[in-house]
């Protein structure tokens, strides 16, 4: 089986911050800031014009241009499923084709090594359900385990157990 990598780059419009820009008319100083990965798996070898179809169909998950920002897919290639051709501290995101065209996107971000969370925390697993390129309302959910094993469900959930265990700290 192969997978599927495709390579975005992003960049700011640092312009688009100062007082009375219009975009368009005042110069534009874009600064590229990186990018991410998007992954979709378990395909077999396809077509390149069936590559690329799949390509334009997800993009709108993750590509948009406004005055301030743009993201877009700079190559994409098809790699073996054991292949890792992403930099070893990135976290790619999952691609996964559901009924009625719908994407669910996920992402697992380790906390165990440097990570940007608070220590107590291990992992997030976040995911979001798209149609035709737009968020379905109400589908996105974060999975936070906790250096204790416990896991607690989205932000709320986060800051409940956060409270709980300084309210245990103090007391």
């Amino acid at each position: 089986m192969l997978k599927l990598v495709i390579q975005t780059q992003y960049k700011e419009n640092y312009a688009a911050h100062n007082e009375g820009y219009v975009h368009g008319v005042d110069e534009a100083y874009w600064k590229f800031k990186g990018g991410s990965t998007y992954v979709i798996e378990d395909l077999d070898f396809i077509s390149t014009e069936y590559l690329q179809g799949l390509v334009d169909e997800v993009s709108p998950i993750f590509c948009y241009s406004n005055d301030a920002s743009e993201s877009y897919v700079i190559d994409w290639e098809m790699v073996d499923h054991n292949d890792t051709p992403w930099e070893s501290w990135e976290t790619p995101y999952q691609l996964v084709a559901v009924e009625d065209g719908r994407w669910t996107m996920s992402k697992f971000d380790d906390n165990t090594d440097g990570g940007y969370m608070r220590d107590c925390i291990l992992s997030k697993t976040s995911e979001w359900t798209y149609q035709d390129g737009e968020m379905v309302k109400g589908s996105y959910s974060a999975l936070y385990t906790m250096e204790c094993g416990k896991t607690v469900l989205n932000d709320s959930g986060l800051k409940a157990y956060l409270e709980e265990r300084e309210e245990k700290e103090f007391a």
